[in-house]
């Protein structure tokens, strides 16, 4: 068996306007006049196009097989010829948006609360799942502990989980988690700084334009109050991170810890930071909002992943009964430009690539697009065999992948192909138009 047997892909793209290679068109070339850029046909032996009806008579098909032809800029690609009673499976699959975890501890934007206990030692246990080459498939516990005064309240208590957690998990090589502190104090736009706000990621400092004044009645913002940071432009909710107020000077306020949004000018006209009073905050609940972050990814050197984590709280005389709430599982999705792109450079090798690791290698084809995804057609089928009882070649097993580029249309190259496999096999891949 070789690398040749294992695997291909093809990535189709959503093309718009001609041609699309009709029925008896025999494909000679990787041009416009047969197929555009990205196009993918079904041919017999002899490189003639098929379609679903003619697939199922066409003598070169029901003697050798039929295969795809892809174009990929000036090449035609094309794979192993598939006899329909080879096929051993056949499924498809929708694009499916990917996702990060999410994860509470305490108040989860809509209940529950952290429990409060005196001079007791509260210690976070987050189990991360790495599956990255930073962590190489393992598993790692990151401990945050925070001790607690012999006068303990919920928001001392919150906000030194949070600062212990912001500190565990920046001494990360790449940090794996946003933590956030939240409070179930309720969103009152009208509590709005009057003025826009610049944030810096990572500084425990922000600075405001003219003065610090919230609320029509002209309220200014003082130390102990706290700060709930939302979106750029998009306001805030009950589940976006608040912070306390430690210092002011002039109009630059500094927070008890590093700010976890996005750098950016904070706008009062869309109302990204409210200001919730001491007072206000201090007689509410609070909690830890944990959500993953998204790594970095670069076809031939980071691959694709996501972190998964667990939460454990230690100790019964700290934490008792504080629920840890998985609002949110972490999902690779299905079809992503990460995944395919990844599988296309993984594939490389399989057409002859053999040295990708060389610092000079430069990849031969990259047809997966970064602002796209795809829907799948996978295909498990095997190859004619020679059928002596001695010496004879094993059955050679091999995988075929379809990525097509989602909004396609009814007729289509990338629809009359899911056409042509649902008619060979008999079943519904349920893709298609």
């Amino acid at each position: 068996m070789t690398q040749n047997d294992v695997m291909q892909l093809l990535i189709g793209k959503t093309c718009a306007g001609s041609p699309t290679s009709a029925d008896g068109v025999v494909i000679t070339e990787a041009c416009d006049t047969y197929l555009l850029d990205g196009e993918i046909v079904t041919t017999n032996a002899h490189n003639v196009v098929v379609n679903a009806t003619t697939v199922l008579s066409d003598a070169r098909v029901l003697q050798d097989g039929f295969k795809f032809i892809q174009r990929s800029g000036t090449e035609l690609i094309s794979t192993d010829l598939i006899k329909a009673d080879n096929i051993r499976n056949y499924h498809g699959e929708l694009d499916a948006v990917a996702a990060e975890q999410l994860t509470y501890i305490g108040y989860d934007g809509t209940a529950y609360a952290l429990e409060v206990n005196s001079s007791k030692l509260y210690v976070t246990r987050i189990s991360l799942r790495e599956g990255d080459d930073t962590g190489q498939g393992q598993e790692m516990i990151i401990n945050s502990p925070y001790k607690s005064d012999s006068t303990a309240t919920q928001a001392e208590v919150g906000l030194g989980i949070a600062l212990a957690l912001s500190n565990s998990l920046r001494r990360q090589t790449v940090k794996p988690i946003k933590s956030e502190l939240v409070n179930s104090a309720a969103h009152t736009a009208a509590n709005l700084i009057d003025h826009d706000a610049t944030v810096v990621n990572g500084s425990k400092n922000f600075s405001v334009a003219n003065n610090l004044t919230y609320q029509t009645a002209g309220e200014t913002l003082a130390v102990g109050d706290y700060v709930r940071i939302g979106t750029i432009a998009a306001g805030t909710a009950l589940t976006d991170g608040v912070y306390k107020v430690m210092v002011i000077t002039a109009l630059v306020v500094t927070v008890d810890r590093p700010i976890e949004m996005p750098t950016g000018t904070y706008a009062t006209g869309t109302a990204d930071i409210e200001v919730i009073p001491a007072a206000t905050a201090i007689a509410a609940d609070f909690g830890m909002k944990l959500t993953g972050i998204a790594r970095a990814m670069t076809v031939g050197k980071f691959r694709y992943s996501k972190v998964s984590f667990k939460v454990g709280l230690d100790s019964s005389e700290s934490y008792g009964d504080t629920p840890v709430t998985y609002t949110t599982t972490m999902d690779l999705g299905h079809g992503t430009y990460n995944q395919i792109a990844q599988l296309e450079w993984e594939l490389l090798g399989n057409r002859g690539s053999d040295y990708r690791a060389d610092f000079l290698y430069s990849a031969e084809k990259a047809d997966a697009v970064a602002t796209s995804t795809y829907d799948t057609l996978a295909i498990n089928f095997f190859g004619d065999h020679p059928t002596e009882g001695v010496g004879a070649t094993p059955r050679r097993a091999k995988q075929l992948v379809v990525a097509l580029e989602t909004g396609f249309t009814g007729g289509s190259s990338s629809d009359l192909i899911c056409d042509v496999l649902d008619a060979v096999t008999g079943i519904s891949g349920g893709v298609g138009v």
